[in-house]
């Protein structure tokens, strides 16, 4: 059940605002990269459906740290989450992007449903940039989660999650289907750095809860409780 943003917020109340749409499989994202993709993502398309296709065997995620400047962006309206997490990723790779309301559009975020579904989202953050090969991977364990976001970064790419915060109370303080950007990981420590657009950007001595290092399994937890299952990287 959606709730009123927390105390960090700048007041919006933050609703549920990533929904589970028809999903694509892993051969209908490599097919529609494939068609319209820039040569550099047809390249890595063809790479991260192979390694997915393996279940990322031997993946050497167990020994590194990651770390990837991404701008927060603070979400406009409440199911806006997906807007800001896109402008995010997109800021990141062509060091411009959109406003959310534009992206908005594209997303179909307030077309028949409030939020933006994985399926429009994975259409878009491969349509409105041309470095990178965006895949929405299932995510049925704490190992394949972490695997699957230190590829994304080592390969210079900030992932999209989408996560039920409710099963993870240990780092979010408000309810909601929600998306955000995770920009870090540090596998020594077990713990990934996120980019909450729900929270305004306010740090106290240096620290900021919109842009902070929370433990990896709680991540996965909200990740897992959601229809999706699955984060976009």
């Amino acid at each position: 059940m959606p709730v009123a943003a927390d105390e960090d917020s700048s007041g919006i109340q933050i609703n549920d605002g990533a929904v589970a749409g028809e999903r694509m499989s892993l051969e209908e994202q490599y097919r529609l990269i494939m068609a319209n993709g820039s040569v550099k993502q047809k390249e890595e398309a063809l790479l991260l459906y192979q390694q997915a296709k393996s279940g990322f065997n031997g993946a050497p995620y167990a020994i590194g740290h990651w770390e990837l400047s991404v701008t927060h962006c603070e979400q406009e309206k409440g199911t806006w989450c997906g807007p800001a997490t896109l402008r995010q990723t997109l800021l990141y790779i062509n060091g411009t992007a959109r406003d959310q309301s534009y992206l908005a559009g594209k997303l179909e975020t307030d077309k028949t449903i409030k939020g933006t579904t994985d399926t429009m989202m994975v259409k878009q953050v491969n349509a409105l940039q041309n470095e990178h090969a965006y895949y929405e991977l299932d995510i049925p364990d704490k190992d394949t989660y972490l695997t699957t976001v230190y590829t994304s970064l080592s390969n210079d790419k900030p992932v999209i999650d989408i996560v039920d915060t409710s099963a993870a109370r240990e780092i979010f303080s408000y309810d909601a289907l929600h998306f955000l950007s995770i920009s870090g990981i540090s596998t020594k420590n077990d713990e990934v750095f996120i980019v909450d657009p729900a929270i305004e950007d306010i740090r106290v001595d240096g620290y900021s809860r919109a842009k902070r290092w929370v433990e990896a399994e709680g991540m996965f937890n909200a990740t897992f409780a959601h229809d999706c299952q699955a984060n976009i990287g």
